[in-house]
């Protein structure tokens, strides 16, 4: 966390947090991709006449849905001060 501190700015975490929010990656967005594959191996491989399955049915998201990008921009903008005098 040291480090963490005397390497990175508020500011410049703050750009991370809504970077993410705005195009999210890591965890969450590995955890898509193997929805998409599940769904994939499951629907080449159902029987006749079984539904097919969507990937969102695979492996639920452990976070909240993503923000529509207006309010992630939105909020970004009041995060960093844009908008105000001087700013």
């Amino acid at each position: 966390m040291a480090e963490l501190e005397a390497t990175l700015s508020s500011r410049e975490l703050a750009e991370w947090i809504a970077y993410a929010q705005w195009e999210p990656f890591g965890q969450p967005r590995a955890d898509d991709g193997h929805r998409l594959v599940a769904s994939l191996l499951f629907n080449i491989n159902r029987s006749k006449g079984q539904r097919a399955m969507e990937p969102g049915e695979f492996l639920k998201p452990a976070r909240e849905p993503d923000q529509p990008r207006a309010v992630v921009a939105e909020k970004l903008k009041r995060a960093l001060g844009f908008g105000k005098k001087g700013a």
